[in-house]
């Protein structure tokens, strides 16, 4: 998944969060930065403040690949509205610029998003199979949790050295 040539160290932690009673565990790691993807950040940022990227950058940038790693780290299912989210919530970006965002999900993927409170993007259960078929080949399998509620989270403990 990472190139050796891209990561500068790798951290294996275990954290002792206790949030509604459960224990969550992560990885850590950290990237080498190359001049190549300045452009990127250039998209993003405008005088310093992160930005929804104009429609003809969206349309390129959102690719089933692209959405595929956006679920695995900011996705999930979200069971009181049964549907799944993008938990990054854009409270930083005007609701005209979400709804841009949200307008081209919907014509490009033919999903049926919505936006919801603080901003947050909706993908309904009507759309849940397509948006399932459009990510699932791009996921890595141990994030497969997210699209299939029949696969439980993957167990970091059996990579995370014991503290022992």
């Amino acid at each position: 998944m990472l190139n050796e040539d891209c990561v500068i160290w790798l951290h294996l932690l275990c954290v002792l969060q206790k949030l509604k009673e459960n224990l969550f565990q992560y990885l850590q790691f950290s990237t080498k930065s190359y001049k190549v993807w300045n452009y990127l950040h250039d998209i993003w940022y405008k005088n310093g403040k992160k930005v929804i990227p104009a429609n003809e950058y969206l349309c390129k940038l959102l690719t089933p690949l692209s959405l595929a790693h956006w679920h695995m780290g900011d996705g999930g299912w979200t069971p009181s509205v049964k549907s799944y989210s993008f938990r990054n919530k854009f409270f930083w970006a005007a609701k005209n610029d979400v709804e841009r965002l949200i307008a081209i999900l919907n014509k490009k993927f033919e999903l049926n998003c919505t936006l919801h409170s603080n901003n947050r993007i909706y993908i309904p259960v009507k759309s849940a199979v397509k948006f399932c078929q459009i990510v699932t080949p791009h996921m890595e399998p141990g994030m497969l949790y997210k699209v299939d509620k029949s696969i439980t989270r993957p167990n970091l403990s059996s990579i995370v050295p014991s503290s022992s």
